[in-house]
């Protein structure tokens, strides 16, 4: 695991840009997500969560969806915390740095639009 997080601070910086270039062309994630987030599934194989946050209370709105599966969420589970962990913050996409993800217990980024 320590390999894989010093390739990522080694390229993060591209690694960033590809992401949010590639979210930000994907277009609507509203409707994406109708579908499960399968695009974004199939764009990126290391995916293993998404899901939807009102924007303006960082409540999450959606279900955990994983690549095979949908897991019921608590509605109304205040994300916040992650909005901490920003790291990069531009218009439209902002990513956090590494961290452990408490559902899955892998290293993650989270990625916001």
């Amino acid at each position: 695991m320590q390999e894989i997080m010093q390739i990522y601070k080694e390229n993060y910086k591209d690694i960033q840009i590809f992401i949010s270039e590639t979210i930000a062309n994907l277009g609507n994630l509203e409707t994406i997500a109708k579908s499960d987030f399968q695009d974004l599934f199939d764009f990126f194989p290391s995916l293993e969560l998404a899901y939807m946050a009102n924007k303006d209370t960082s409540n999450q709105i959606s279900d955990n969806i994983f690549r095979n599966k949908k897991v019921s969420k608590k509605r109304e589970n205040n994300l916040g915390y992650i909005l901490d962990k920003l790291d990069v913050k531009d218009k439209t996409i902002s990513i956090t740095k590494p961290y452990v993800s408490s559902v899955t217990g892998n290293n993650c980024i989270t990625v916001v639009k």
